[in-house]
C-alpha cells in the first residue's frame, strides 16, 4: 500500500550511506580477529618452545641477541627498548622506543621472535633527569628528537625525566604471539665484542649467527595481529578481548549492508526522478 511518502536522497544522507558501506568491512575483519583471539586466550597455555603447536602460543625463554644493540641510557645489551619521557605536568609523548628480532632459547630449542607491532611490557631499568644545559650522547638526541613535542622541550630547557625500559640479552621473557614451525636448524654462538659509542668502555653482547633458520618463528600473525613480550608472568586479565570488538562480526556485515541498501534505494528515487 501507499502511502504517499516520498524521502528523497540528501548529500548528508548519501554521504552516511557511503561511510556505513566503507566503515562496515574493516569493522567486520576486526570483529573476526578478536572473535578468534578471545578462542585462542581461552585454551592459551605456557609451554614448552619445543612442544608449542602452530598458531596462538605462551613460550617462555631466554633472549639471545641476533646483532649487538645497546641502551641509550644504561649501554644495556639488549634486543630492544623503550623511553618514556615526563615533564612537570606528566607524560610528554608516547613511549619511543627501538626494537630487533632477537632469538628465544629454552633448553635446546630456538624460537626466532620478530617484535613488530608487540606490546612489550617491561621492567624499569634506570631513570634520568634532564635539565637545560645538560649534555646528551648524539644517539640519545636522535631518539628524543624523533617527537616533537620532547624536542620542543628540550629546547626550551623545560626539566624532563627519562625512564628506559630494556629487553636486556639473557633476560628470561614470556611471550605471547602466533608461533609457525620449520625444521630444527643448528645455532651457532659467539662472542661479539663492540663499543658502546659513548665512552672508551667496551661491552660485551651474545649474538646468534646462523646460516639457516631456527625451528620455528613468533610474531603478531596477520590473522590475530596479537603479540605480548613481558619479563613478567602475564595476568589472565591481560588476555581479555572487548566484547564490543567482537560485535563487530555482526554490526560490519549490518551496517554494510544497510548502507548499500540506502544507496540502492537511492539511485532508485534519482532514476524515477529523472524518469
Amino acid at each position: 500500500m501507499d502511502l504517499g511518502i516520498s524521502l528523497l536522497p540528501t548529500g548528508p544522507g548519501l554521504a552516511a550511506a557511503a561511510l556505513a558501506v566503507i566503515a562496515g568491512a574493516p569493522m567486520f575483519s576486526d570483529g573476526l580477529r578478536s572473535l578468534r583471539l578471545a578462542r585462542g586466550f581461552r585454551a592459551l597455555r605456557q609451554t614448552p618452545i619445543a612442544d608449542a603447536l602452530s598458531g596462538l602460543a605462551h613460550v617462555r625463554g631466554q633472549v639471545v641477541l641476533e646483532s649487538p644493540m645497546f641502551s641509550p641510557l644504561t649501554g644495556t645489551p639488549c634486543a630492544g627498548f623503550n623511553l618514556e619521557v615526563f615533564g612537570p605536568r606528566g607524560r610528554v609523548a608516547r613511549a619511543l622506543g627501538q626494537f630487533r628480532p632477537f632469538r628465544l632459547v629454552d633448553g635446546g630449542t630456538v624460537a626466532r621472535v620478530n617484535p613488530e607491532g608487540a606490546s612489550c611490557h617491561l621492567q624499569t631499568v634506570a631513570h634520568r633527569d634532564l635539565k637545560a644545559g645538560d649534555t646528551l650522547s648524539q644517539n640519545l638526541t636522535a631518539i628524543l628528537d624523533r617527537t616533537p613535542e620532547v624536542a620542543w622541550s628540550l629546547r626550551r630547557g623545560v626539566p624532563l625525566t627519562i625512564t628506559e625500559r630494556v629487553l636486556g640479552a639473557g633476560s628470561d621473557v614470556h611471550v605471547v604471539g602466533t608461533l609457525r614451525r620449520s625444521r630444527i636448524l643448528e645455532l651457532v654462538n659467539e662472542e661479539v665484542v663492540a663499543r658502546t659509542g659513548t665512552d672508551d668502555a667496551v661491552a660485551v653482547s651474545t649474538a646468534v649467527h646462523a646460516d639457516l633458520e631456527p625451528e620455528c618463528w613468533i610474531g603478531a600473525g596477520d590473522h590475530l595481529d596479537y603479540l605480548l613480550i613481558s619479563d613478567r608472568e602475564p595476568q589472565r586479565s591481560q588476555f581479555r578481548v572487548s566484547p564490543l570488538r567482537v560485535a563487530g562480526v555482526v554490526i560490519g556485515p549490518a551496517l554494510g549492508l544497510a548502507g548499500l541498501l540506502l544507496l540502492a534505494d537511492a539511485a532508485d528515487r534519482l532514476r524515477a526522478m529523472g524518469g
